[in-house]
């Protein structure tokens, strides 16, 4: 049996890929600098050619039949309360605290349920990924804990 497409996500991705080459356009528009001193166009570049493959992607999938599911409010909820959450606490208790409360808000609102073994994993993976690529790699200036909070 031969699944058609729907042109609403055809649609859906091609918008996608022409977001991406606007982006993409916007960057060359900038300084590319070199490999050693990177300049304000690499970044929008590089993040305009994914956006748009993806959006490519996203416009040829193989059409599979897809039960629709009702909205979730809870979900909406509770993935909004944990960016609040998140950017709330960054600065004030530190980068690893900030994650945790992420990661935790986040799977209560998700549909489905998660083992603790499997948040714990998350939990530590994202902050040592975060540490590392934020703290030591970029070194934006992020404590991974806060030192002298509850002084």
């Amino acid at each position: 049996m031969i699944k058609q497409r729907r042109l609403s996500d055809v649609l859906f991705g091609v918008l996608i890929v022409i977001f991406g080459l606007y982006v993409a356009y916007a960057g060359t528009q900038l300084s590319m600098g070199s490999m050693s001193r990177i300049g304000p166009g690499f970044f929008p570049l590089g993040l305009g050619i994914i956006i748009a493959a993806l959006g490519l992607v996203a416009a040829l999938e193989p059409a599979e039949s897809k039960q629709e599911t009702a909205f979730n409010f809870r979900s909406l909820v509770f993935l909004s309360l944990a960016l609040i959450t998140f950017a709330l606490l960054v600065e004030s208790l530190g980068l690893v605290p900030a994650t945790m409360s992420l990661v935790i808000l986040t799977a209560i609102g998700g549909r489905e349920r998660i083992s603790v073994r499997t948040l714990i994993g998350t939990i530590v993976g994202l902050s040592l990924v975060g540490y590392l690529l934020f703290i030591k790699l970029l070194r934006l200036p992020l404590e991974p804990f806060a030192t002298g909070v509850f002084s």
